[in-house]
């Protein structure tokens, strides 16, 4: 917190940067030979070209290889400017980043930690023959000689605030990537540009805003607009405009390398204006095409809550869950498709509560317990062959939720609860009509159109009151004719008015 403080307090005269607008657009003189390191990208030069000499957004779709495209678009900046020192680059990210590192040598790209963290921390994937550790065993920066060395310094926001603590100065990093920028506040973002960038730097940000926000859960704070990032805040300015911006300030990346179309038919349609494509050549996201799991289940479910916690479980779907879990690690000889058994590595389950989590993990002990059990924000940017979803209750960010899965996705979830919000309600009734619903009856019209603006709740609320007022009329009346046969009779020994309250007296 005291990092994007800085940050914020910070000197910066960047109007480019902080409020683009079309008259900060110039022209430039695109290279025209470009060679490639990741196969993936070998098919968009335009792309790579575009994204080494601007200020640019990369409004990425789910695994459209967003973070591939930044890692390639580093060393071909680093390439058009060939002089050792000169153009380096800064990439940072809300948590951690991939980096460049497998076509960079340790002199030349450095990967900066915060001295708390642990060199058990790092993955094994990651080499620390980039990092710099002090004598004393813990992570840090080597002398400012050796810093400007680097051509690539790779860093979360928060430790780019080490750069500016030890006197980098403005405008060293010709260039800043920010990837999943769509994730980070705007505060965040600017823990590195307002501390390190001048008028030249060129800030390149990546990310969803159509996905995981920030996560803030001060309610003043989102009433006063910090739940918006810098990047959907740049995307709703002119410039930033999806058509007319289009391979100059704005590059949509719409190939998924992921999900079979099946999954990715509703996200694209609902949030990408139907222009995802399905690109995995593998047969990994055909396997369950035949297969008797493809309907989701929906459960009549109750939702409970413990009395040390606010927070809501269902064990009707946790029992729903185990069920399928051994049925899915024994499909091998059911489906010529499926060569081999999945493992707990292939199957994810997501739920919005970590009391779900909990009560997944001890449901399931005993039949899978290396199965990875997460919250939706904890999902962003994996996926799984087979992904398990746990509603519980309606959430808002099932966008990330339903496009992890590569090959199956079941939902589970009430059938009366979820339709209440308009994007359940659409989401179901695109499973319904496609023939992937199982449990009771759809209790709705899924033909009928969705209203976005919602209000499906309001007869829930007026059934559930004329519930309840038909309840204490009943009340009322056993009250009083009880009252009336004890008075007819005598009342047995019982006194009369013994149900009628007092007032409170000292006991004598």
């Amino acid at each position: 917190m005291r990092r994007q403080h800085q940050g914020m307090d910070s000197a910066f005269e960047g109007g480019k940067v902080l409020f683009p607008a079309q008259a900060h657009l110039e022209d430039v003189n695109i290279p025209r030979w470009v060679s490639f390191i990741s196969p993936l990208i070998a098919g968009n030069a335009k792309l790579l070209r575009r994204l080494c000499i601007g200020n640019l957004l990369s409004d990425r779709t789910p695994s459209t290889g967003k973070t591939v495209t930044i890692v390639e678009a580093i060393p071909h900046v680093l390439r058009t400017n060939p002089t050792p020192g000169s153009s380096p680059a800064l990439q940072v990210a809300p948590l951690r980043t991939s980096s460049p590192s497998t076509c960079l040598t340790p002199d030349e790209l450095f990967r900066m930690y915060a001295p708390s963290r642990f060199k058990y921390q790092i993955p094994d994937t990651l080499s620390h023959d980039y990092t710099y550790i002090s004598p004393n065993g813990h992570f840090s920066v080597p002398i400012m000689a050796k810093l400007k060395s680097f051509r690539v310094v790779v860093a979360t926001c928060v430790a780019s605030s080490m750069l500016s603590g030890v006197g980098m100065s403005r405008g060293h990093y010709s260039h800043i990537f920010t990837d999943e920028a769509g994730q980070a506040t705007e505060p965040e973002t600017f823990i590195s540009i307002k501390t390190l960038a001048d008028p030249r730097t060129n800030v390149v940000l990546s990310g969803d805003p159509k996905q995981l926000g920030p996560i803030i859960r001060s309610g003043i704070a989102r009433n006063l607009g910090l739940e918006t990032g810098y990047l959907e805040r740049l995307m709703a300015r002119e410039v930033y405009d999806e058509m007319d911006g289009h391979g100059k300030t704005v590059i949509k990346l719409t190939q998924n390398f992921r999900s079979h179309f099946s999954i990715l038919k509703f996200p694209s349609d609902q949030f990408y204006a139907g222009n995802l494509e399905q690109c995995d050549p593998s047969s990994t996201i055909n396997t369950y095409l035949s297969s008797p799991f493809l309907p989701n289940y929906l459960p009549l479910g109750k939702d409970d809550r413990e009395a040390s916690s606010p927070l809501f479980f269902t064990i009707d779907e946790a029992l729903v869950v185990k069920s399928y879990v051994p049925q899915l690690k024994e499909t091998r000889d059911r489906n010529e498709l499926i060569d081999e058994c999945l493992d707990d590595n292939d199957i994810g389950i997501i739920a919005p509560y970590h009391v779900q989590c909990l009560k997944l993990r001890t449901t399931l002990r005993s039949v899978a317990d290396g199965i990875k059990f997460r919250f939706v924000e904890e999902f962003q940017g994996q996926e799984r062959k087979v992904i398990m979803i746990s509603t519980v209750q309606p959430s808002p960010v099932h966008d990330v939720a339903v496009t992890r899965a590569k090959a199956l996705l079941i939902v589970i979830g009430n059938p009366h609860l979820l339709p209440l919000d308009p994007l359940w309600r659409s989401f179901l009734n695109s499973i319904y009509l496609n023939g992937g619903w199982v449990g009771p009856d759809i209790p709705w019209d899924p033909q009928a159109p969705v209203d976005s603006h919602g209000g499906y709740d309001a007869g829930v609320w007026s059934a559930a009151e004329v519930d309840m007022n038909e309840y204490t009329r009943r009340m009322e009346d056993l009250v009083v004719a009880s009252g009336e046969r004890e008075r007819e009779g005598g009342g047995d020994g019982v006194e009369v008015n013994a149900n009628v309250d007092r007032p409170w007296r000292h006991a004598k």
